[in-house]
């Protein structure tokens, strides 16, 4: 199963050489990488894929 779910970007920082940011999903905050995405900056929406493998 995979979820495109939408998330504000509330900041961005750089963590071990990767794009990385605090992006808000309807008030629960998680942190996202911006490896695919180099241009999302803060205050933009980005779609952020969740995927979960069941029976693995």
């Amino acid at each position: 199963m995979c979820l495109g779910i939408p998330g504000w970007i509330t900041e961005t920082h750089e963590e071990t050489g990767l794009l990385m940011a605090t992006v808000d999903f309807g008030g629960v905050l998680r942190e996202v990488r911006l490896a695919h995405t180099p241009r999302a900056a803060v205050g933009t929406y980005v779609i952020a894929r969740r995927v979960r493998h069941y029976g693995d």
